[in-house]
């Protein structure tokens, strides 16, 4: 809606948003400013239609850019699945939550002991991707908090697909309960530059162990 004064006269000025494809409900956006440029974020069931889960509560967030005029019009955002640019390259030299991903499959997210969220219900072949992780000069060990109730299994660390140049594995050890959390590292092939990066998921029973966190030295 227009209007010179902010308690009457509005006239109708059009949509701004639409339904998002993939969603067919609510969307619930807020509208945020980063760099100079105004973006909306909201969400679809894209992820869960894909995993074909029941999408009703399974919901993922998005990001579009929108537009103001200045003649106090605001463009229909345009929807997109994969959303905008990246905007920022993850830094893989500080703490990342092991939840933060750009695709995944199989695994699901859970209240964590230490705070947050964490990772829970892996099984075998189960995989998360982080989209543009910018290694600089390259890394020589990756850590990782990880709770477990048996030796199990390992993680595999991969560049740019699920099959992609392999930078380590790190194995999976018994913390005796799977909120009973330790620091895991092992070393890693030194790599330079941006790369999407894997963590596919290796072992023999499923959902034996859960995953909080990661970072790279």
């Amino acid at each position: 809606m227009k209007s010179t004064s902010p308690t009457s006269g509005f006239t109708y000025g059009g949509a701004i948003f639409k339904q998002p494809p993939l969603n067919d409900n609510n969307n619930h956006q807020a509208i945020f400013k980063v760099k100079g440029e105004w973006y909306q974020a909201y969400h679809n069931r894209a992820v869960a239609k894909r995993a074909n889960i029941l999408p009703t509560y399974k919901r993922n967030l998005c990001i579009d850019q929108l537009k103001y005029n200045g003649n106090g019009t605001i463009d229909t955002i345009v929807n997109t699945v994969d959303g905008v640019v990246q905007l920022f390259y993850v830094n893989p030299f500080v703490r990342v939550e092991a939840e933060t991903m750009n695709a995944q499959f199989g695994i699901s997210t859970e209240t964590c002991k230490a705070g947050g969220m964490n990772i829970c219900k892996i099984g075998n072949g189960d995989w998360i991707k982080i989209r543009g992780v910018d290694f600089g000069k390259g890394a020589k060990i990756f850590e990782a908090s990880v709770a477990s109730s048996k030796n199990c299994g390992n993680i595999e660390i991969r560049l740019d697909s699920l099959t992609g140049t392999l930078l380590g594995n790190l194995a999976i050890k018994s913390t005796e309960g799977l909120q009973n959390w330790e620091l895991h590292s092992s070393k890693v092939t030194k790599k330079k530059g941006v790369h999407d990066l894997y963590f596919v998921f290796k072992c023999t029973d499923g959902n034996l162990f859960n995953f909080d966190w990661w970072k790279m030295k």
